[in-house]
């Protein structure tokens, strides 16, 4: 009977950590469509993105690392409890000046 006990404890809790988690919510979906663009006078070409945790336990940032060297950004705060929200302004510094070559 200890026994069974034990294991309707333990389903218990790993039921209630699979439920409390934190959970990101990005506002206008999971990617940033930066259209179509000139190269601006100031050389560098910005964005704003919400983010929100949606879930019940506290959300941490640990690294964000872009997709290449030449984005940068960092969310205004590096943790959010839930409900709450920060928002990133990811910024493109580099441009070639020549397009693209495709290989033959």
């Amino acid at each position: 009977m200890k026994s069974m006990l034990t294991v309707v404890a333990l389903f218990i809790a790993g039921a209630i950590a699979a439920v409390a988690q934190p959970k990101l919510e990005v506002e206008g979906g999971t990617t940033y469509n930066w259209g179509k663009v000139k190269v601006p006078k100031e050389n560098a070409l910005e964005a704003t993105i919400k983010m929100k945790n949606v879930g019940t336990e506290r959300l941490v940032f640990k690294e964000i690392v872009p997709g290449c060297g030449c984005t940068k950004t960092d969310p205004d705060k590096m943790e959010l409890n839930p409900g709450e929200t920060t928002t990133m302004r990811p910024t493109r510094t580099r441009w070639n000046s020549t397009p693209a070559r495709r290989r033959p």
